[in-house]
């Protein structure tokens, strides 16, 4: 081989090169923006949930001025 095909095959492996790691990188790129997306998608529905949680907590837990509805249980003795 000579100078000159040496030169011409490095030429065209270089861009071959190129063109590989450009497809690579918008490979690359499209997964971490998906990643990116669902990090940000799971965010929001944690914290929804987390809000539907406190919500729920705040519905259920008595007050100090709820009563008791039930009447209070006597023993009746017969004599």
């Amino acid at each position: 081989m000579d100078e000159a095909s040496i030169q011409t095959l490095r030429a065209d492996l270089t861009e071959d090169y190129h063109a590989l790691v450009k497809s690579h990188t918008a490979a690359i790129e499209q997964l971490l923006e998906e990643f990116n997306d669902d990090q940000m998608m799971f965010r929001l529905e944690a914290e929804a949930y987390e809000q539907e949680r406190l919500a729920a907590m705040q519905t259920s837990i008595p007050t100090p001025t709820d009563h008791n509805d039930d009447p209070p249980i006597s023993s009746t003795t017969e004599a």
